[in-house]
């Protein structure tokens, strides 16, 4: 089934559209959730996979087909849910940013001395992989945001898996450069 029936059944509150998001992305969300939640008990995992579903549902009105994909809006929630979860399981207040923002595959190493060099970097880094042009920003997004591996992202943009990877050390090039720039990490 098409993305656009799948929304048009949603936003009519028909189950066979929640069905038919399970089957097409089910497996998309269960991965993002484990990659998050990682050692995690499963039963932690699949109640994750739920909440997710469960937002989806109620926040289908707020998707805009104009914004990106089915897939990426869909990853975007269970990031986010799933990074809630890892809080609770947790018992932390945050979410250290290098524990999930491209830093960590970019080698950057940034100054987190206190919490407003922290937000100010991260919104550093932010602005910097929006500058990027399409399809490059889509391409790090993928990757570094939504951990979509090399090959997803190639079949998804009709890229070959090398100029994916090319494009990706170009971009991690260009963000350590302009990162230095601004003070972010030490050259």
């Amino acid at each position: 089934m098409r993305d656009e029936e799948i929304v048009r059944l949603l936003k009519r509150r028909q189950e066979e559209g929640m069905t038919a998001l399970i089957e097409t992305y089910g497996h998309n969300v269960e991965w993002m959730a484990g990659k998050i939640l990682g050692a995690c008990h499963r039963e932690d995992v699949e109640e994750c996979v739920s909440d997710i579903y469960m937002k989806v549902w109620q926040e289908i009105e707020a998707y805009r087909e104009e914004k990106g994909s089915l897939l990426l809006w869909i990853y975007g929630i269970a990031r986010h849910t799933a990074i809630d979860r890892w809080r609770k399981i947790a018992g932390k207040q945050t979410v250290p940013l290098a524990d999930f923002g491209p830093q960590e595959k970019l080698g950057i190493q940034p100054d987190f001395t206190n919490e407003i060099s922290g937000k100010e970097n991260a919104r550093v880094i932010r602005e910097a992989v929006h500058a990027m042009k399409a399809p490059d920003r889509h391409i790090f997004l993928m990757r570094y945001f939504y951990f979509m591996p090399v090959r997803e992202i190639a079949a998804r943009l009709g890229l070959s898996d090398k100029q994916v990877e090319n494009r990706l050390r170009r971009g991690r090039k260009r963000l350590r450069k302009e990162l230095m720039q601004k003070g972010v990490m030490p050259e």
